[in-house]
């Protein structure tokens, strides 16, 4: 605040005075700078501490005692790959996480389970296991019932979560609306064992599906299978699919079907897909509210579509706009437009 009184008028307020653009800027900094910040006043260290405490990297841990002190503040918290420290910091009490992200060790089974069953307020977990090292189903099993008890979770990225035998008996995560699957080439899950995963998340309104490179080629059988599982309502309030590229090749006309049988689309992303005229006539109905489209190296695509795209989709993001704009299909000149 600057004083003004040699004026007579009242003191100015100086924007970064005000508690909600502090914290509005604070939200934007990293580590270092919210640090910083802590050193300017007692005003900027007061917004400024929850911040820093409320995301919390365990690749670089503070001391156990502090976090155990501050654990009110934390909100997110990435356990990174721990290993020898995991059964230290897993006995860690957030009564506020909302968070949780972690490289899965066979060992630590039990304890992660633990972790889950005191922190019911976990909306948001993302597991990767980097090594493959599930052995089997019993691990995968046992930390899918740990996720099923959590009853707010509602977002979930899996990396390499590998399941093999008894799908159909784990129990579903019913409240789950969003989840991420992705292997790589060394995850060994057949699709469709993959997509009895996903069928266990009824609920789902996002689903990005990326399987490993390894079954390339394999896409288009795989797809229509999903096509029928979409229209026989396994997910109902689906309105996001991303698919990844080793599921190129999907056809024009099983596109359609899936998007015939969406109540509404938000998010569409088939990268190196068929989607031709079928499937445009169907996403037509999705205009009003399609903010994400992305249909890299769809060589069916073509300009009339695009510039339909873009004059009828008013909720359209920017990014989306820019990369149909550099679309080849829209892009490209012909020899009688030369």
């Amino acid at each position: 605040m600057t004083d003004n009184t040699d004026t007579g008028g009242p003191p100015k307020i100086a924007a970064l005075d005000l508690p909600e653009i502090r914290r509005h800027v604070l939200q934007y900094l990293g580590g270092t700078n919210l640090v910083n910040c802590m050193q300017l006043n007692k005003a900027w260290q007061e917004e400024a501490v929850p911040v820093l405490w409320s995301r919390i990297n365990l690749n670089r841990p503070p001391p156990i005692a502090e976090l155990r002190r501050s654990g009110s503040l934390i909100r997110t918290l990435n356990m990174g790959y721990l290993d020898v420290a995991w059964p230290v910091y897993s006995t860690l009490e957030i009564p506020n996480l909302r968070g949780l992200a972690f490289s899965f060790v066979p060992t630590n089974g039990d304890k992660t389970s633990e972790l889950f069953q005191r922190h019911t307020l976990l909306t948001q977990v993302d597991l990767w296991d980097t090594k493959c090292t599930f052995e089997g189903s019993a691990h995968a099993s046992q930390l899918w019932e740990a996720m099923a008890s959590l009853p707010n979770l509602r977002k979930l990225n899996l990396l390499n979560f590998t399941l093999t035998d008894n799908i159909d008996l784990l129990p579903p995560l019913s409240n789950l609306q969003s989840l991420v699957m992705q292997h790589v080439d060394f995850a060994e899950m057949s699709l469709n064992a993959q997509m009895q995963l996903m069928a266990r998340c009824p609920a789902l309104e996002i689903l990005e599906w990326k399987p490993t490179l390894k079954v390339s080629g394999k896409g288009p059988i795989a797809i229509k299978l999903f096509a029928r599982m979409v229209k026989a309502g396994t997910w109902p309030k689906l309105q996001g699919l991303t698919l990844g590229w080793s599921l190129n090749g999907c056809l024009d006309e099983d596109i359609a079907s899936i998007l015939e049988a969406m109540p509404r689309v938000s998010i569409l992303a088939l990268p190196a897909s068929k989607f031709g005229p079928l499937s445009f006539e169907k996403l037509r109905a999705h205009f009003l509210t399609l903010r994400e489209l992305g249909l890299e190296h769809s060589h069916r695509l073509t300009k009339a579509m695009v510039t339909e795209v873009l004059a009828s989709c008013p909720r359209l993001s920017s990014a989306s706009w820019a990369r149909l704009t550099v679309h080849p299909a829209y892009t490209h000149v012909s020899a009688a437009q030369k």
